[in-house]
């Protein structure tokens, strides 16, 4: 019984050793993909709005100034 386990438990191991190249590279390829698809659709998103938003900044957003001094 306990040998079973050990066989089973090596043949899983070996059989992932031989498996993960494949996995890896087609799950990287999707991922690549899916990201290449995001940043087509926010390449195709009018840009517009986030200029208007950046140009009209408020003073009491950014905080306040400090003067540093130089140290010796």
């Amino acid at each position: 019984m306990f040998l079973k386990i050990v066989i089973f438990v090596f043949a899983g191991i070996y059989l992932l050793r031989a498996l993960a190249p494949w996995l890896f590279k087609l799950l990287f390829t999707k991922m690549v993909k899916q990201q290449q698809a995001q940043q087509q659709q926010t390449a195709a998103a009018p840009k517009s709005q986030e200029n208007n938003s950046s140009q009209k900044r408020n003073s009491d957003d950014l905080g306040e100034y400090i003067d540093y001094e130089e140290i010796d």
